[in-house]
């Protein structure tokens, strides 16, 4: 090996690998990471966590590294378990020039040095791969520490960006440090979810009682805790828009549920199928099956796995455990309700915060087999409900109420 790592120029050759192609190829991170302990001061921190403020969802590199960034987990597993090095050395402080590298060793790439796409693919520690860490919060200094808000931002000056606030792909074209790209960072253990929303979620909106007024014959599975517990992990659920709004999003919400499962009596579908489409992505697991399960009647093996992946949970490979935990069961749903537009034009969640309707929300769950007179019976079973839940909510159910 070149010894461009010696010692003594140790914090030389780390300019160099910052700025020359030449210099990089020869210095590899393991080679860094290796006088961490020495003269380098570098510091290295392994088991590092980052997620999304805005809806609770873990960073994580695609396979462990080598593709795509996306923010679609509730739990943080290997993918979204990372390795921190502050080329600054110290504490890790705001401001400092740190490298994020992910299982496989790869290095996490904002493409152009920033104002694109993001990855963690490379195998570089160049200027594209040179993050500044930033504490959002306050005056934007100090020593950074687990439960911290944070930013990343690209040489370029563009700041990583979780699409949604969390659900899908992380990019790094953010403008500014603003809800896309605010970030909790853990270190050396999960970073924690976010705060209750200034509006509450859903525990301030709907009390035990009213639950249990709502559902007076549900099956003991489907339970309050269960659900506020689920709720907790998105957190724009319930928790977006004026009273007027969340209170409406909580009854639709439930209203759907209720017609999905007889008013939460079944947790399982009555007429049982295989629902497998099988492909190289998500293969049908031997011996399982993907009926509908949980309050919105999670089905197929392509939803269970997408659902799986956004929740941490190995769905595919036990799709049971969506009738078997209530709070894995509550999540499939609003996973569901808060990032599928299903066969509508926009999530449930949009359409009720945003004022599309009620009806909206029964076009995503089933498009036209009951909408455009496709059931209208099923149609005003739901709508009946949301009235109901509604008036227990004390709010006015608002325009476009069927589809």
């Amino acid at each position: 090996m070149p010894d461009c790592l010696s010692r003594a120029l140790v914090r030389l050759a780390w300019v160099g690998c910052l700025i020359g192609a030449t210099t990089a190829a020869a210095c590899s991170s393991s080679d860094l990471a290796s006088d961490s302990q020495g003269a380098s001061g570098l510091l290295t921190l392994p088991g590092v966590t980052l997620r999304t403020e805005q809806q609770g969802r873990f960073v994580g590199a695609v396979n462990n590294g080598g593709g795509a960034v996306i923010a679609t987990a509730t739990v943080a597993q290997a993918w979204e378990t990372f390795t921190l090095e502050d080329v600054n050395g110290g504490d890790l402080n705001s401001g400092d020039s740190v490298l994020i590298r992910a299982g496989n060793g790869q290095f996490l790439q904002a493409v152009g040095g920033g104002g694109s796409s993001l990855n963690a693919a490379s195998n570089n520690t160049l200027a594209w791969e040179t993050f500044s860490i930033i504490k959002a919060d306050g005056d934007g200094s100090g020593t950074i520490r687990t439960g911290d808000v944070v930013g990343l931002q690209t040489s370029s000056g563009n700041w990583v960006s979780a699409a949604g606030g969390g659900g899908g792909e992380v990019f790094a074209y953010g403008a500014a440090l603003g809800p896309w790209e605010r970030l909790l960072i853990g270190i050396g253990a999960p970073a924690p979810g976010p705060a209750p929303g200034p509006n509450g979620g859903l525990a301030s909106l709907l009390s035990e009682g009213v639950f249990n007024s709502m559902f007076p014959g549900r099956n003991g599975f489907y339970s309050y805790a269960g659900l506020v517990n689920a709720a907790n992990t998105f957190g724009a659920f319930a928790s977006a828009g004026d009273l007027a709004a969340r209170k409406r999003e909580v009854a639709a919400f439930l209203a759907n549920v209720g017609h999905e499962t007889g008013d939460l009596i079944f947790i399982e579908e009555i007429a049982k199928a295989d629902y497998c489409s099988s492909s190289g992505a998500c293969p049908c697991q031997g011996g399982k099956q993907y009926f509908g399960r949980g309050p919105l009647q999670l089905s197929w093996n392509f939803n269970y796995c997408a659902a799986g992946d956004a929740l941490g949970v190995d769905l595919r490979g036990n799709p049971d455990l969506v009738a078997q935990d209530p709070t894995i069961s509550w999540r499939t749903a609003i996973w569901f309700w808060m990032t599928s537009s299903g066969a509508g034009s926009r999530t449930s969640h949009d359409s009720m915060i945003n004022g599309n309707g009620f009806g909206e929300t029964i076009r995503t769950i089933n498009g036209s087999l009951e909408c455009n007179g496709g059931n209208p019976g099923a149609v005003q079973s739901r709508v009946n409900r949301y009235l109901n839940f509604c008036g227990k909510l004390g709010v006015d159910p608002g325009g476009g109420q069927g589809c």
